[in-house]
């Protein structure tokens, strides 16, 4: 979440969006990102576009909620500016997550050699992504995480 659309910056020297399924996840990833990326303040380099609120004038790496997305394509259905679209947490499936799943599929179709898609999830069955999109090219890339003990610690009910 954090790592990929820095990445993705760095490569492709254009904008990149990164949507997530909830207004908190945006916000706290761009406020994240843009300490890491360059240390500047969001709105500048890093941005984000949740609701009513847009702090991502001329940003290269940008947060938006699913629906932010659906908005802006409706203002731009061929989402020109946008030559990165990383779809995050995508196993958390709603109407509009699955809504910008098909657009990415569109768009792909329209602009094949300037519109990239990730779909990014750490749980969702690759083979029907790829089945769906049809892209021979397209190759999934599992990441391995760590897995780190958890330890579950109760407090007693009060004895009155």
């Amino acid at each position: 979440s954090t790592q990929l659309p820095q990445y993705a910056a760095e490569v492709f020297g254009s904008l990149v969006v990164c949507t997530q399924p909830r207004v908190v996840a945006a916000l706290s990833l761009a406020n994240r990102v843009a300490e890491e990326y360059d240390g500047k303040s969001v709105g500048e380099s890093v941005g984000y576009q949740v609701g009513n609120a847009n702090r991502a004038t001329g940003t290269r790496i940008m947060f938006m909620t699913d629906a932010a997305l659906i908005r802006e394509s409706q203002r731009d259905p061929s989402l020109k500016r946008i030559r990165v679209l990383i779809i995050d947490e995508a196993h958390e499936r709603s109407l509009n997550t699955d809504i910008v799943i098909g657009m990415s599929k569109l768009l792909l179709q329209q602009r094949p050699d300037d519109f990239y898609v990730v779909i990014a999830s750490a749980t969702i069955n690759p083979t029907r992504f790829l089945q769906f999109f049809d892209r021979p090219q397209s190759k999934p890339l599992e990441v391995k995480g760590r897995v780190f003990p958890v330890t579950c610690i109760e407090k007693p009910p009060p004895s009155n």
